[in-house]
């Protein structure tokens, strides 16, 4: 259960479903090591979690994990918090508000960081989506106060905050604000998959409506193709397909415009954490479990959202755009010494 919480929390698929198969295959008499009530309330979390059956199941096994997660459990405000989500994909938006004024209650008394300032995150979504922009911004500042405190940056469940911190930033006029905001986020999008299917098709809408919001429709439509993705392997995800649909046919009627950082992909943003390394393309895709063609596209692809010429060009404007931090030795005032490394694949 545990294993397969780390590995939904990094977005690898793969990994997720074969521990949760394991877990779904487990008997166990008395009470799980990891907190839970039994091993039943561990197989209704995981379906909870992955969706893998739909909407509907989501809420039904939601609903069984609050029963066996009573007050006084660890585990009860993650339950709470998979409720509001399974009502969220049902259309409840009111209950699925009060589930996640619930979870956070109970995230806050059991001290549980991530689902406090995710269901801030999400409450601060649905105010906005109301046009309460003072509740708005109250959820988004006491989420990430609790990113920040509890050193959450760079997890996959902070997108949702990122989302609403963009849009608050936008709607008081601070573009440069919403700018840093989603220039923080695009190094969360290679986690946004389908191991957390809902919560990351609601963070790749809330972000793609701040790119929008920003005038920036490539990014947002870098974001809408990532959603589609999940939504690809999660197909039964309530009322969520037919909002990335609407959000695309507004999408739609913008200008794209030119590419630029907030256009790379997923897997693009893989191959860029790599690219101030010295390896070659062969080697970074023997570490992506890709081919080394598949490298040199994506890198090739990359150069020319940035505007670049060379690998080290990449970097160096990679590194300005806050996408990548600059390695100890890496050499600020030129990318030349890079290229002459002869490292181009």
């Amino acid at each position: 259960m545990l294993a397969a919480v780390e590995e939904i929390g990094i977005g690898d698929v793969a990994a997720a479903e074969q521990l949760a198969d394991v877990v779904e295959r487990a008997s166990l008499d008395g009470r799980p090591a990891d907190g839970t009530t039994s091993i039943e309330s561990d197989k209704a979390l995981m379906r909870a979690i992955l969706c893998r059956t739909g909407a509907a199941d989501m809420l039904v096994d939601a609903s069984r994990a609050v029963e066996l997660e009573g007050p006084g459990s660890g585990w009860r405000n993650v339950a709470l918090w998979l409720l509001a989500n399974a009502r969220l994909l049902s259309g409840d938006l009111d209950g699925a508000d009060g589930s996640l004024a619930d979870a956070v209650a109970a995230a806050a008394a059991g001290h549980n960081a991530g689902t406090l300032q995710v269901a801030l995150g999400q409450r601060a979504l649905l105010a906005i989506d109301r046009g309460d922009w003072s509740a708005a911004a109250a959820f988004a500042r006491e989420a990430g106060t609790v990113v920040a405190s509890a050193h959450l940056d760079g997890y996959q469940i902070t997108a949702c905050t990122a989302a609403a911190l963009a849009r608050i930033a936008v709607h008081r006029g601070d573009i440069r604000a919403a700018t840093d905001e989603l220039t923080r986020a695009v190094t969360l999008r290679p986690q946004l998959t389908a191991t957390l299917p809902w919560l990351n098709v609601l963070a790749l809408m809330g972000l793609a409506r701040a790119h929008l919001a920003i005038s920036d429709p490539g990014g947002a439509q870098t974001l809408l193709a990532q959603a589609r993705d999940v939504i690809r392997l999660r197909p039964d995800l309530g009322t969520l397909p037919a909002q990335v649909v609407a959000l695309q046919a507004e999408l739609n009627t913008r200008p794209i415009g030119l590419a630029g950082a907030s256009s790379l992909t997923a897997a693009e943003l893989r191959v860029l954490q790599f690219l101030p390394l010295y390896l070659s393309f062969k080697e970074i895709g023997e570490r992506l479990d890709v081919k080394a063609s598949t490298v040199q596209t994506h890198a090739v692809a990359i150069y020319g959202k940035l505007g670049a010429s060379s690998r080290g060009e990449a970097v160096d404007l990679a590194i300005a755009a806050r996408l990548l931090e600059a390695p100890a030795n890496w050499e600020t005032t030129s990318h030349h010494a890079w290229d002459a490394k002869r490292l181009e694949g």
